[in-house]
């Protein structure tokens, strides 16, 4: 990477490690944080219904791709602000993971 990419680089973070240290940004949390149990109560509640629509799996990867991207929305400045304070910068997919496992507490 050359000088330019890594002042780019550094600045990218430095902005992404900021948000979420912003009021909207906690609400934006706490809004996708309320539609992710929303839409899972809707979806189980098809789900488990005497009627549920014919093609559920169609219907599951949206609601999987939905939520994929409601936390890779909140874990990436969480990431680059860890990255900023010097810990391991870490991947995507573990983004995703450690997002899920906060959820879920």
């Amino acid at each position: 990477m050359n000088e330019e990419q890594e002042r780019a680089s550094r600045h990218k973070t430095e902005l992404l490690a900021g948000l979420p240290r912003l009021e909207a940004f906690q609400l934006l949390e706490k809004e996708l944080l309320r539609k992710q149990r929303s839409m899972a109560d809707a979806f189980w509640a098809v789900l488990m219904s005497d009627h549920p629509p014919l093609d559920m799996g169609e219907q599951t990867a949206f609601v999987r791709g939905f939520f994929r991207g409601m936390r890779y929305a909140i874990a990436l400045p969480k990431a680059h602000e860890n990255k900023r304070n010097g810990e391991v910068e870490i991947e995507d997919e573990e983004i995703e993971d450690r997002w899920s496992a906060w959820v879920a507490k």
